[in-house]
């Protein structure tokens, strides 16, 4: 996964959490002042992932509290705004990143259930319902997809430096014969 700055890029799309507050009509302060909690909580949250990260030992204990952590935001945000799916999708891509097979597929039915219901609570639209589930599952799949990505990437690294090591050793090799067959 991306490190430094260009994570941050990622956060782009909570651009679509502030959407829906800008398109219908003018909320209370209070309301606002919600909102902008909620988000500046999840940047918080997130900023204390990419700290995690940096010491993956540390990073893996912590992953389940995270995405616990997001999931609490972006529940908490959903009666404030309906754009809280985007926070939900975070919390798909991560366990799309982090986890697979029955560790993925088993949480992630239980974020689908429990977006559903709080968005049914909240906005009861089958539109809403049906847009937030495919936000969410492709956003999921993406990160799938970077777990594989990265995954690739890792055994890559990990070839080319075997075949590094392997042409030092018959270098060596080669030399220790030139030397023995000066001597």
């Amino acid at each position: 996964m991306l490190k430094g700055s260009l994570r941050w890029g990622y956060l782009i799309y909570l651009g679509f959490y502030l959407l829906p507050v800008l398109l219908q009509p003018p909320v209370s302060l209070w309301h606002w002042v919600g909102i902008v909690a909620a988000l500046l909580a999840f940047l918080v949250l997130f900023h204390q992932l990419e700290r995690l990260e940096q010491s993956s030992s540390v990073a893996k204990r912590h992953r389940p509290w995270l995405l616990l952590g997001f999931g609490l935001i972006a529940s908490l945000a959903t009666p404030l705004n309906s754009g809280s799916m985007s926070m939900f999708a975070y919390v798909g891509f991560f366990l799309g990143f982090w986890y697979q097979g029955r560790q993925f597929i088993l949480p992630m039915l239980a974020l689908l259930g429990w977006q559903a219901l709080l968005m049914w609570l909240t906005y009861p639209s089958m539109w809403l319902q049906g847009y937030a589930l495919v936000v969410v599952l492709g956003v999921s799949i993406n990160g799938v997809i970077e777990r594989l990505r990265w995954q690739q990437s890792q055994a890559q690294e990990q070839h080319q430096t075997e075949v590094q090591l392997l042409a030092l050793q018959l270098d060596r090799e080669r030399i220790a014969r030139d030397l023995h067959d000066l001597l």
